[in-house]
C-alpha cells in the first residue's frame, strides 16, 4: 500500500483543530492499497525485511491517527457524529465519568447494571428493566451497544 493517501490523511488530521472527516471512499481505498500491498509481499520472499517495515511504518501511523482523533473528539462537543468509532469513543468517556462519580467498587470487578432490553448473552439471560452486578468487560459490551445503562444504587 502507497502510504501517501495515508500519511495525507493524518498530516491533515494534524494541521487542523476540528475532526477532518474521511469518506468512505478514502478507506476502501487505504484498504484496497493495503491489500494489494500485502499481495506484493507475499510474492517476494526477498522483500521481507521492506515488507516488515512497511507494515511497521503503516502501524505506526494508523495509531497515531487514532490517537490523535480520539484525543480531538474528547476535547470537542461538536465532534463528528457520523463516525461510529469517535461515537464510542464519546460514549466511553461519558461511561467513564458517569462510573467515576456514581457506581461503587466491587472486589470481585463488576458494575451494576440496569438492562434496557431483554438480552441472551451465551447461557444468561438478562431481562428489561432488571439490575444486575455483572463483569466490567460484559457490562462494557452492554453499555455500548444500548442494551443497558450504569444502574445507580
Amino acid at each position: 500500500m502507497s502510504t501517501d493517501l495515508l500519511s495525507r490523511i493524518l498530516e491533515n488530521e494534524l494541521l487542523t483543530e476540528d475532526l477532518v472527516e474521511i469518506s468512505r471512499g478514502d478507506i476502501s481505498e487505504l484498504i484496497d492499497n493495503h491489500k494489494n500491498t500485502m499481495i506484493w509481499c507475499s510474492r517476494r520472499t526477498n522483500m521481507k525485511e521492506l515488507c516488515q517495515r512497511y507494515l511497521e511504518i503503516t502501524r505506526d501511523i494508523l495509531i497515531s491517527l487514532a490517537s490523535i482523533r480520539i484525543i480531538k473528539s474528547l476535547k470537542k462537543k461538536d465532534t463528528l457524529k457520523k463516525d461510529p468509532f469517535i461515537e464510542i469513543v464519546l460514549k466511553l468517556r461519558d461511561l467513564y465519568m458517569r462510573f467515576l462519580y456514581d457506581t461503587p467498587l466491587d472486589p470481585f470487578e463488576r458494575i451494576p447494571i440496569k438492562m434496557l432490553a431483554d438480552v441472551k448473552i451465551g447461557d444468561r439471560v438478562y431481562l428489561e428493566k432488571r439490575r444486575y452486578l455483572i463483569p466490567y468487560d460484559e457490562a462494557l459490551k452492554l453499555l455500548i451497544s444500548g442494551l443497558a445503562e450504569l444502574a445507580k444504587i
